[in-house]
């Protein structure tokens, strides 16, 4: 097993193998924050986790926590309704082509159910994005111009 950290900018050339994308596509992988990279030969893993069943669950309970650590439900009790609005959005954001978006936007009574608000709040929170040129609408979905703002708003 390898373990690597990285900075955000940091490419990568395993793009095409992680992402399962067509090599003439040119994938890049971009690290968008301090990252850690471990790749595992999938024989050798599949081999430790039939031998060590405590191996197993500890190796699930690691990858699940850092699964959920992006999760709404994790973000601080204290923060506001925007700021959990903003985190849920994140939770929607992938990017495609280059470009932070999000495909096809929740309706706003799932976005406000996610991030315990109301549906008043979450369209006030959109328009806001919008206005500010954090964010501008792409029908269906909402491309998101300035990701690390929305992280910002987000924390």
């Amino acid at each position: 097993m390898i373990v690597e950290r990285s900075r955000a900018g940091d490419q990568y050339g395993l793009a095409i193998a992680i992402s399962g994308m067509n090599p003439a596509d040119g994938a890049v992988l971009t690290a968008d924050g301090e990252t850690k990279i471990a790749a595992l030969e999938t024989s050798a893993l599949k081999g430790a986790i039939n031998q060590d069943a405590e191996l197993a669950r500890e190796l699930l309970v690691y990858f699940a926590r850092k699964a959920a650590e992006r999760h709404i439900g994790l973000i601080a009790p204290e923060a506001s309704a925007r700021q959990r609005i903003h985190a849920a959005l994140l939770d929607w954001a992938e990017v495609h082509k280059g470009q932070w978006r999000i495909a096809k936007m929740p309706k706003h009574r799932e976005l406000a159910e996610r991030a315990r608000v109301d549906e008043s709040q979450t369209a006030a929170a959109i328009a806001a994005l919008i206005a500010s040129g954090v964010a501008r609408r792409d029908y269906p979905g909402l491309a998101i111009t300035d990701i690390d703002e929305l992280r910002r708003l987000a924390s």
